[in-house]
């Protein structure tokens, strides 16, 4: 039986790594293509109307998905399975027949979507997934190292650099490196106010800050002290918030947690929270992670525990993140508390 193909018109810069999946699937005909799409790809201008809809969101960070209800399910369906850390934000469950819609609580635009027999989706691409999109686009044209990551940082100078060293690749990563140098890592300079995105699975946006204490260059880790105000307590620990408390955050790029240290005033430490969170990013003068519910806690007195599973398992049930990733993250989890109770983990 043939595959049902959806007409899927797609711009931003996810575009040539988009294309290639579909269009490897065969599941997908390309409505509109753009100039830079057809050439690469060999494709007619298919002028139409598109059944789905796939834009990359302002930021980047990811890609917005609209469309007919059964199309985009299929689109849906493709992208769940071809990158399995990625983030996925779906409508809630709305009501699919007018017998359901009694009782149900839905916005006007919920409401006008189901009668028309449309949805829509988000998917959030961290830092792994960009470079796993980094990968199918190396396949048809030349792609720097750290490509989609990059075009978040400056897209006009990624484009410039892959058009003038297309022909020339060795020098190239050395380039893309020294762009990382020159826009991002320079930004973290000692005592500057440093904002970190700590983006919850729903979207949710979290802005924590902290001022550089350092920043190495050599194993890209960047040191944060925070100052605190009495009142409430430290999530995880429990224990009290106390006025000139004091602490840190360490942030390595590309790795899946960071460590937040808690002092009084006095300098007693009061404990450790690892933060489990998607790889990493670092952006001109800020942070940006998306946080994974789940954290290990380390008390002073060597007691280590792992909080939060049943946020994360909640995840699983919306749909936004795949049962193999909770495991993974799980896991991750484990390891964390084995070296942070027998003390191999030196931060």
């Amino acid at each position: 039986m043939e595959k049902v193909k959806v007409k899927v018109k797609i711009r931003g810069i996810y575009a040539t790594a988009l294309t290639a999946l579909l269009l490897e699937k065969g599941i997908a005909e390309i409505i509109s293509p753009s100039p830079v799409i057809r050439e690469r790809f060999g494709l007619e201008a298919a002028e139409g109307e598109e059944e789905v809809r796939i834009l990359t969101r302002r930021d980047g960070q990811g890609i917005f998905v609209e469309g007919e209800r059964d199309k985009v399910e299929i689109i849906a369906s493709v992208l769940r399975e071809e990158f399995p850390q990625a983030i996925f934000r779906f409508p809630k469950e709305a009501a699919r027949s007018l017998e359901e819609l009694k009782g149900a609580r839905l916005s006007w635009e919920e409401f006008i979507s189901l009668k028309l027999g449309r949805t829509s989706f988000e998917m959030e691409m961290p830092l792994n997934v960009k470079r796993e999109m980094d990968e199918i686009r190396r396949k048809i044209t030349f792609t720097v190292s750290d490509h989609h990551y990059l075009k978040c940082v400056n897209s006009m100078e990624v484009d410039r650099l892959e058009e003038e060293f297309a022909q020339k690749p060795e020098e190239a990563g050395m380039l893309a490196s020294s762009l990382k140098e020159k826009l991002v890592y320079s930004s973290f300079t000692a005592d500057r106010m440093v904002p970190i995105s700590h983006v919850k699975i729903s979207g949710e946006k979290i802005e924590l800050h902290g001022k550089v204490l350092s920043f190495s260059l050599e194993d890209k880790m960047l040191k944060l002290k925070r100052a605190f105000k009495g009142g409430g307590v430290y999530d995880g620990l429990e224990v009290p918030k106390e006025e000139g408390d004091y602490g840190y955050v360490e942030l390595r790029e590309g790795e899946w947690f960071c460590r937040r240290s808690y002092y009084a005033v006095d300098g007693t430490l009061k404990g450790f929270v690892y933060n489990i969170n998607t790889p990493i990013e670092f952006y001109p003068g800020r942070v940006r992670y998306i946080d994974l519910e789940v954290d290990v806690v380390r008390w002073p007195d060597g007691r280590v525990e792992i909080i939060d599973q049943e946020k994360l398992e909640e995840k699983v049930k919306s749909k936004a993140i795949k049962r193999e990733f909770f495991d993974f993250i799980l896991e991750l989890a484990e390891d964390l508390k084995r070296k942070a109770s027998s003390s191999l983990l030196t931060r």
